[in-house]
């Protein structure tokens, strides 16, 4: 703040872990004035057992966001990080981050749009994660989550992504 007093901060939190919602209460606790977005962490159908189309940290967030009695009121809301693995076809392959992407996007756009049209405060801001692989040729679902090979050949739904990122802009 003493180098630029208009520079927005945030917090972020993985919020498919327990807990997530005690975190951010105590970093608000602590730090509540120079906190001005919370971000959450979410990879509904790939770290969260629940469907692609699941936002529920993200409905939860900006219901607090928005309740004048909790501590988390007037900040920003943000969604950090979200994504789609698609490390080995027995797990998840191309096709299923393809379908991931044209099913949790939309739900995830819808949300966001209606918060920011109805609500306060809404969201500032999304990341998909990530943009090229790790390693396409590596073991383990975190080299795998790019939309890009790591020969920077695009994957199959690399397409959709982009379309559904362009509809991020229309009512």
């Amino acid at each position: 703040r003493q180098l630029d007093p208009t520079a927005p901060t945030s917090v972020n939190a993985l919020a498919n872990v327990l807990g997530w919602e005690d975190a951010i209460d105590d970093w608000i606790a602590r730090a509540g004035p120079f906190i001005d977005i919370i971000g959450v962490d979410h990879y509904p159908a790939t770290w969260a057992c629940c469907t692609a189309a699941d936002w529920g940290p993200l409905d939860t967030l900006l219901t607090r966001i928005n309740t004048p009695t909790d501590p988390w009121f007037g900040k920003q809301g943000a969604l950090m990080e979200t994504g789609f693995s698609s490390w080995v076809a027995l797990v998840a392959n191309e096709e299923e981050q393809k379908e991931w992407i044209n099913t949790s996007l939309p739900a995830l756009r819808q949300r966001i749009q209606a918060a920011n049209a109805e609500q306060e405060y809404g969201v500032w801001m999304g990341n998909y994660y990530q943009l090229i692989d790790v390693d396409t040729g590596g073991i383990g679902p975190e080299a795998h989550f790019g939309i890009v090979h790591t020969d920077l050949t695009a994957k199959v739904g690399y397409s959709a992504l982009r379309k559904q990122i362009g509809l991020f802009t229309q009512p």
